[in-house]
């Protein structure tokens, strides 16, 4: 019984070996030529193979049975005609030779690494043999997309960058002068007119700064518009108060009957001017005080000497001696075309009315203006907004030279950084789309970010430079 029970178990182990298949290195006597396929390719290519199948003796017909391509994490795999097998002989007159084609479509599969195997068998002179053949694929999707959104990202961050420090300056800045021109506005109607005029010369000021790109003036002249508001809001009655005592000045002095066309009067008139004007630099409501004071005080002394002109021409009138009265009416005619044509300076006042004092026999002199009324406020005279002039020939090929050079920066940045996270990113992943959040968004996040980077070190190196630069 022994030696039956040994040969059906050797029998049956030589059946397992002619139909179990075996790997090329377990049989000396098959070998492959490469004994493993690995194929890198973009999506869409079609992809052909050549494998040898070396054997001992004489092959004979030559089958292939593909198996799937299945992608690693199994999420996907390539279509069953997607790897078409094609047997050929190599050669005849016992070679011991096949030769084998693979060809693989890769249109409809999604970027990944497969893996599988292909069957190999033959029949000749030797027993029927079966090999596999492992088969790797990998597959990334083309570079269009993974450069659009490489440069789309460098592009996004190069534009907000733009933006942040050239773009968003002038906006912030716009608005402000948007909000003081409304303060103004609100201000107009009663506010102190050379302080609102002042103001409404900086906003315009602002603006003609704003639409050249001079982003420091334009911030400068908004900050003294600023500045003058304030001062007119916060102390807009003390400013009232003495816009309408300026007034009463010039109406005093009609009352007093000065010429107009006078030298006295026309310096009145412009101290007055100036005195306002001044109110714009100096910002002082005690200082304005001071001075319309003192010009006040000149016009008490002019109509103080107007009125002893006409005392003394009355009292010429009631002299009997004919030659005393014509000499008299001569002296005050002419002391009072002096008081006309004098200019506005305390000293001669006081020496003309001390002529005066003297020809009227030293009598007292009249009191000065008390107190002058508030009047009106000083209308506003109209501001008009400055034109921008046509630029020259050099200015205009000068702008069009910076904008080309801030274009082609720009473009050059997209460049490099896009070309550095291509080849980082894109050319050292064989397999690159197979994960849309970890390649594509990754590239978009790639040259975004690189861009911002670049951006903060220019701003950092530029900052540094700036505040070195005054010290060196």
């Amino acid at each position: 019984m022994r030696p039956i029970w040994l040969s059906g178990m050797l029998l049956w182990y030589g059946l397992l070996l002619l139909v179990l298949p075996a790997p090329a290195h377990a049989q000396a006597f098959v070998t492959l030529d490469p004994p493993t396929v690995t194929i890198a390719a973009q999506r869409g290519a079609v992809i052909e193979r050549r494998v040898v199948l070396r054997a001992a003796g004489v092959p004979g017909e030559l089958s292939a049975l593909p198996g799937q391509l299945v992608r690693a994490d199994d999420a996907a795999a390539l279509a069953p005609n997607a790897l078409q097998v094609r047997p050929e002989h190599a050669g005849a007159g016992g070679s011991g030779q096949l030769t084998l084609w693979l060809r693989i479509d890769t249109a409809a599969a999604p970027a990944g690494r497969y893996h599988g195997q292909i069957v190999l068998s033959h029949d000749g002179a030797v027993p029927r043999e079966a090999v596999l053949l492992p088969v790797t694929l990998v597959i990334k999707d083309p570079p269009a997309l993974a450069l659009a959104l490489l440069f789309g990202g460098v592009a996004l961050a190069a534009v907000l960058t733009h933006y942040r420090n050239e773009v968003q300056p002038r906006d912030q800045l716009a608005a402000h002068e948007a909000r003081l021109r409304a303060q103004w506005a609100v201000a107009q109607p009663d506010g102190f007119a050379p302080l609102l005029q002042a103001a409404r010369a900086a906003l315009d000021a602002a603006r003609l700064d704003l639409d050249v790109g001079r982003v420091t003036a334009a911030h400068e002249s908004l900050a003294e518009a600023e500045a003058l508001l304030a001062v007119a809001q916060r102390h807009a009655r003390a400013w009232h108060r003495l816009a309408g005592f300026a007034a009463d000045l010039a109406q005093h002095m009609a009352q007093a009957g000065a010429d107009d066309a006078g030298s006295f009067a026309r310096g009145v008139r412009r101290a007055i001017d100036e005195a306002l004007e001044s109110a714009a630099w100096e910002r002082d409501p005690a200082a304005l005080n001071e001075r319309l004071e003192a010009l006040a005080q000149l016009v008490a002394l002019h109509r103080l000497a107007g009125q002893r002109c006409r005392e003394l021409a009355l009292l010429a009138e009631h002299q009997a001696d004919p030659a005393q009265r014509a000499w008299m009416l001569h002296r005050a005619g002419a002391l009072a075309e002096r008081l006309h044509t004098l200019a506005p300076r305390r000293e001669a006042l006081l020496a003309l009315d001390d002529e005066l004092r003297a020809l009227l026999h030293d009598r007292e002199p009249l009191p000065l203006i008390d107190a002058l009324s508030p009047g009106a406020a000083v209308a506003e005279t109209a501001s008009t907004r400055p034109v921008l002039a046509g630029g020259t020939d050099p200015a205009v090929a000068a702008r069009r030279r910076q904008r080309w050079f801030g274009i082609a920066q720009m473009l050059v940045a997209i460049l490099v950084l896009g070309g550095a996270g291509f080849a980082e990113l894109y050319l050292a992943r064989d397999d690159f789309g197979a994960s849309w959040w970890g390649d594509y968004v990754a590239l978009l996040m790639w040259g975004f970010s690189a861009e911002t980077s670049r951006a903060a070190v220019s701003d950092v190196v530029r900052q540094a430079m700036g505040r070195a630069r005054p010290s060196a």
